[in-house]
């Protein structure tokens, strides 16, 4: 009995003397500690999921100089490619604008910010404000050499873009301002007239379009224009009384795609005055 507890002792000291002795090293080399980021550390390797060409491009600065050599200030600017981005008339474009404008422009402390395209042309926002954007011909800096248009922002908050050959329509009616806000339309596109609205992406854009009246019935008009016929209904407003057959006139319309009958665009009637 009593040789049995000694016996007994003796493994508890060993196991003791082991768990409190440091163990051998090892021959493999353990994986590094790695502190985890602080939280602005964390904050700024976010990367924002988004399908904005104009956030992913990227965004440069550069300093100005005065004629005598001085730093004076700062400008940025992006590149992109024009194709990469919707019509600017598309809502798709203003929310793009809008996004922007925000994140690249606003309160950043550059004297402008531009938008160059592949193409020469961009957009030149100046200073820090956000309220308006000019559009045209760029130099390499992005400043604006021909004026074209502009991207201005809306009550809703929203950027809506006009060209330098924008038109309007007089004293539009509650119907007509139903259909177009805006009261903005831009000249007809070639493009139109090429190119089905899928492929084009400009359905339900307003226009203008001069030309000659083929013919017209109770329900809609045929006009020849510089590009090729076009399709007018009148789906929402009627037309005037005016017999509009053999007139030259300019048609306000909202563009609503490629008549599958006859082969060529068709809009929707809203306004129209003679040349």
């Amino acid at each position: 009995m009593k040789r049995c507890f000694i016996l007994g002792l003796s493994v508890l000291l060993v196991v003791l003397t082991a768990c409190g002795r440091p163990s051998p090293p090892s021959t493999d080399t353990p994986a590094p500690s790695i502190a985890p980021p602080s939280e602005a550390a964390s904050q700024d390797s976010i990367e924002v999921e988004t399908t904005n060409p104009l956030l992913l491009a990227d965004f440069a600065s550069r300093s100005i100089y005065s004629g005598s050599g001085k730093r004076i200030g700062r400008y940025g600017y992006i590149v992109v490619e024009k194709s990469t981005l919707p019509n600017f008339s598309s809502k798709e474009f203003s929310n793009y604008f809008t996004e922007f404008a925000d994140a690249r422009v606003r309160d950043s402390g550059y004297n402008w910010v531009s938008i160059k395209f592949d193409d020469g042309t961009g957009f030149c926002f100046t200073g820090s404000s956000t309220l308006v954007a000019d559009y045209g011909l760029v130099d390499h800096e992005g400043s604006i050499i021909k004026h074209e248009g502009v991207c201005m922002i809306s009550s809703k908050g929203k950027f809506y873009f006009s060209s330098d050959l924008a038109q309007s329509i007089p004293n539009p009616t509650l119907e007509q301002e139903l259909l177009v806000p805006s009261n903005i339309f831009e000249p007809v596109p070639e493009i139109i007239f090429e190119v089905p609205a899928s492929e084009n992406g400009l359905k339900n854009t307003p226009f203008y379009a001069k030309g000659s009246v083929v013919s017209q019935d109770d329900s809609s008009m045929r006009l020849w224009t510089d590009y090729g016929e076009l399709y007018i209904s009148q789906v929402a407003i009627p037309f005037s009384e005016d017999t509009l057959q053999g007139h030259e006139i300019t048609v306000y319309f909202l563009y609503t795609g490629m008549s599958t009958e006859f082969g060529f665009p068709c809009g929707s009637y809203i306004y129209h005055s003679f040349l």
